[in-house]
């Protein structure tokens, strides 16, 4: 499904692919999506309502802000990223700035290969306004322990399982 046209990491468009099935099926019922287009690291959804969807594949956070410039366009973004160690860490370094970002803005994190549920996703604006604090971080790890945490190396490892 690389419709992209460069190369594109296999971790990145496993992610990617996978979050297009997630995305499409989420919307079954209510079947607001009138199109959905992949362009490299975006998943971009037209909806019914009138305005697009940017749904950034981010495997692995490293730039928070890099994330931003690319979705600050969409009016509704959302970022995908795999349920690791470091991208959790990542969400509470910079949970401010996400929380500041926008108001319709959410973030899934997904482990495919997860024994438990395979996603679990957030508004940081709208939980901003929930808790605080040390709630912040007791029902953000709530909501994390229903998905195995995963490692870089096992989502390569599970990858290469998965072509054989």
């Amino acid at each position: 499904m690389n419709q992209g046209g460069g190369y594109i990491d296999p971790a990145a468009e496993y992610l990617r692919d996978w979050a297009y099935e997630f995305l499409k099926n989420k919307d079954l019922i209510l079947r607001r999506i009138e199109s959905m287009e992949i362009h490299d690291d975006i998943i971009l959804i037209k909806l019914r309502e009138g305005y697009e969807q940017g749904c950034l594949i981010a495997p692995f956070i490293e730039d928070l802000s890099q994330c931003f410039s690319k979705l600050e366009r969409y009016s509704h973004a959302t970022l995908i990223a795999y349920n690791t160690e470091e991208n959790y860490n990542a969400l509470l370094k910079d949970w401010d700035k996400m929380a500041a970002f926008k108001r319709q803005f959410n973030l899934h994190f997904v482990n495919p290969f997860s024994a438990k549920d395979k996603q679990w996703g957030i508004f940081p604006y709208t939980h901003q306004l929930i808790t605080q604090g040390e709630g912040l971080k007791t029902g953000l790890s709530a909501l994390r322990s229903n998905v195995d945490v995963i490692t870089k190396e096992t989502i390569i490892k599970k990858i290469n399982e998965n072509k054989r």
